[in-house]
């Protein structure tokens, strides 16, 4: 299965990196619509289980053109630009030349393409968003993962509709485990990696 990261994927990776270091992120915060700590986890998981699963992990160039324009004029964002940075190499480094030949082979007609960016820019407007969903569906990879509720993940059905398959870190690991919420995945992973005795996941927020 190949799933295309988003670019706030790398964000909420530096999230994980922070807390695993048992330190906080300082611009990390909750939101009373989606469960930010539980994905944050959810995440982390899955970056350990590609080979396990048979996942294949990648993105854009738009990525590392977003990266680039974070500032880095306080000591917080130099250390998220090298982390950001560092993520994508990582990416490139395993799939940019598979996440290319599929862009090839799977490349939209011109008429395709343009309704597509019609119903994308209808749909999720944010301009950067219609871009990556673009890219996502010209690549023909199986999901587009992200924790963009605002413009991607509460018009997940519309996407649907329209052929592309997005979901949260959490909501991926819900419907790949086959089980009734992502709470539960995460138990799951937790008991299978870690043993039933095991109360903790393998990394924690920072208090």
């Amino acid at each position: 299965m190949k799933i295309y990261f988003d670019t706030n994927i790398a964000d909420f990776a530096f999230t994980a990196e922070c807390w695993e270091e048992n330190g906080k992120d300082a611009k990390f915060s909750e939101s009373k619509d989606i469960d930010m700590t539980n994905n944050v986890i959810a995440l982390r998981y899955l970056l350990d289980l590609d080979k396990e699963w048979n996942l294949v992990f990648g993105t854009s160039k738009l990525m590392k053109r977003e990266i680039e324009k974070i500032r880095s004029d306080k000591d917080y964002y130099r250390q998220k630009h090298r982390s950001l940075k560092r993520f994508f190499d990582i990416l490139e480094q395993l799939s940019s030349r598979r996440f290319e030949k599929d862009k090839a082979k799977n490349k939209l007609s011109k008429e395709k393409r343009e309704w597509l960016r019609k119903e994308l820019t209808r749909i999720v407007v944010d301009e950067d968003d219609v871009e990556h969903l673009i890219e996502f569906a010209e690549s023909g990879w199986d999901v587009f993962l992200t924790l963009d509720r605002e413009h991607i993940l509460k018009k997940r059905e519309m996407l649907r509709e329209i052929g592309l398959n997005v979901c949260s870190p959490l909501q991926f690991l819900r419907s790949f485990l086959g089980v009734n919420s992502g709470e539960e995945a995460l138990k799951v992973l937790r008991t299978a990696l870690h043993g039933s005795w095991a109360s903790n996941f393998v990394i924690e927020k920072a208090k």
